[in-house]
């Protein structure tokens, strides 16, 4: 049976890919299949599987003819970024590959910035299908897309069931505004425009130094083509202010979740320091200062609010809770709350009885 043979051999090499073990992956084929001699295909096709998983095999696979691989160096791939807006030189999408366009890459001896641009899915398709022309890349270079917009542009994955947001190790469920700031809505989530359709994120998060890094306007977001440097890998998108220094890096889990793993912004005054794992830092222009792990809050007007009348964590919260937490005054720096003391939330509860209350 010749056609069911090259069949089968086919399937055994799949398998092989997603199996460290050729043996076990020929024991998985034979067994889905009812009639086939078992013996026969393990000795036979174990042995073609073993040289088909050769890593030499692999490695000169991944080669072109004058042996250059198809890893970009990190210093090359930041550059092309740097240069191309953080986005496809042509339509500005943020979803982009690296491609090879003069010379292509069975043709390039080399990883030439000048020969490598940023291309999304659908301008890659029509670059290899024919539909795009290197000319017009050349051309898209000199002016990419992003630089001529500002920014790079992608869309969130939003369900219509509430999302969580985590802010380092602050989770806000159902919180209509994470971060406020002198009555700005930084970070905040609206409610579906009709019925059955996505919640909607805004956001408009900054450096150190107060400039814009990132926008997100109802589930799309803008990245400034000014920053230093934006990287997105999969579904985390990373943002640096210099080599080495990370000031943001945000991860979709979608329909239902967005992870600000790191975050060092600044905006009138106001800073905060998030990291995933450790302790969220709040402090204010006028010296008030929250820091806390842990916590947790659901069906809240604001989750962080910083107002003229101070630092407040959780406003209008239904429920919550936190692991650990200090809120310090300029009045009394270094006070710490004790969980008979009253809640910072403003409730009329103790803490413990409030946003302390183990859950």
């Amino acid at each position: 049976m010749p056609g069911q043979h090259s069949w089968m051999r086919l399937s055994v090499r799949i398998l092989g890919r997603f199996c460290d073990d050729p043996l076990l992956s020929v024991g998985c084929l034979v067994a889905c299949f009812k009639g086939c001699e078992t013996a026969y295909f393990a000795r036979k096709w174990s042995g073609h599987l073993v040289s088909e998983l050769d890593p030499a095999a692999i490695k000169r696979s991944d080669r072109n003819k004058h042996g250059l691989t198809r890893y970009i160096p990190n210093d090359v791939k930041r550059q092309v970024r740097q240069r191309d807006g953080f986005g496809c030189v042509i339509c500005g999408s943020a979803f982009y590959t690296y491609e090879h366009f003069d010379p292509e890459f069975v043709e390039a001896e080399k990883h030439d910035l000048h020969g490598i641009c940023l291309l999304c899915g659908t301008c890659h398709r029509r670059k290899t299908s024919g539909l795009l022309s290197t000319e017009s890349l050349k051309a898209a270079v000199l002016n990419p897309k992003c630089t001529e917009t500002g920014f790079s542009w992608g869309a969130l994955d939003v369900g219509n069931e509430h999302p969580e947001i985590i802010l380092g190790s602050f989770t806000a469920y159902k919180v209509k505004v994470l971060i406020e700031i002198y009555g700005e809505e930084i970070f905040s989530v609206l409610s579906p425009e009709n019925p059955g359709g996505p919640y909607r994120i805004n956001a408009a998060l900054t450096d150190p130094d107060g400039k814009t890094i990132l926008k997100i306007i109802e589930n799309e977001w803008r990245t400034s083509s000014e920053n230093w440097d934006v990287e997105l890998v999969g579904p985390r998108m990373t943002v640096r202010r210099n080599l080495g220094e990370i000031i943001l890096i945000i991860r979709s889990e979608p329909p239902h979740r967005l992870v600000v793993e790191r975050l060092q912004m600044q905006h009138r005054g106001t800073t905060i320091q998030a990291h995933e794992g450790r302790d969220i830092i709040v402090r204010t222009a006028e010296g008030a200062e929250f820091k806390g792990f842990g916590y947790r809050g659901e069906e809240c007007a604001v989750g962080i609010r910083v107002s003229s009348s101070g630092l407040a964590i959780g406003v209008g919260c239904s429920g919550g809770s936190i692991s650990s937490g200090s809120i310090r005054s300029p009045e009394a720096p270094g006070a710490r709350l004790g969980r008979n003391g009253a809640c910072w939330c403003g409730s009329g509860l103790k803490y413990k009885r409030c946003h302390g209350r183990i859950v």
